[in-house]
C-alpha cells in the first residue's frame, strides 16, 4: 500500500487520485491532508479513506505524524510553488498540479530548492489527449524508481 499525503484537497486533485491514481494502483490510501476547509476535504475523499485520514495544520507535521509514502500537492495556484519548496527537503516523488510558479521568484526558489533533492516530480498535464497506458507510465515513475 502506498500513502500518500495531500496539501489542497479540492475537486481536481482528488479526481487524479480517484480515477488516475487508483486506476494504476488501487492500494493507494490518502493518509493525511493539509488543507484549511477541513469539511470540504473530507467530503471528496473516496470512502476507503474517511476512517483513516488525518488533518494536519500543515506539511511538516502531516510528514512527521502520517509518514506519506508520496505527496500531491493541489493548492491554489499561488500556493503550488510554496508547497513544492517545502516538499523538495524529504526527497518523496511529488505529484504536484500546474502552474508549477505564479512568479519568477516562485520559479528561482523552486530552482533551488530542487538542486540537490532526490524529489522525483510529476507535474500536471491534460491527459485528455494522451492514451491510459502514457497516464500509467506517468503515474508508476511517480510512484516506483
Amino acid at each position: 500500500m502506498i500513502k500518500i499525503g495531500v496539501v489542497g484537497h479540492g475537486g481536481r486533485i482528488s479526481g487524479v487520485i480517484k480515477d488516475c491514481l487508483r486506476k494504476v494502483e488501487p492500494d493507494i490510501r490518502v493518509a493525511g491532508i493539509v488543507d484549511p476547509d477541513e469539511a470540504g476535504a473530507r467530503s471528496r475523499l473516496a470512502e476507503c479513506d474517511r476512517k483513516e485520514v488525518k488533518f494536519y495544520p500543515n506539511l511538516k507535521e502531516m510528514m512527521r505524524k502520517a509518514k506519506p509514502d508520496a505527496l500531491a500537492i493541489g493548492t491554489r495556484c499561488g500556493l503550488h510553488a510554496p508547497y513544492a519548496v517545502q516538499a523538495a527537503a524529504y526527497d518523496l516523488p511529488l505529484y504536484l498540479e500546474k502552474p508549477v510558479a505564479t512568479s519568477m521568484d516562485q520559479a528561482v526558489s523552486l530552482e533551488k530548492a530542487f538542486e540537490k533533492s532526490l524529489c522525483r516530480v510529476v507535474v500536471s498535464a491534460s491527459w485528455r489527449g494522451s492514451t491510459l497506458k502514457k497516464a500509467r507510465s506517468a503515474v508508476r515513475s511517480m510512484c516506483w524508481p
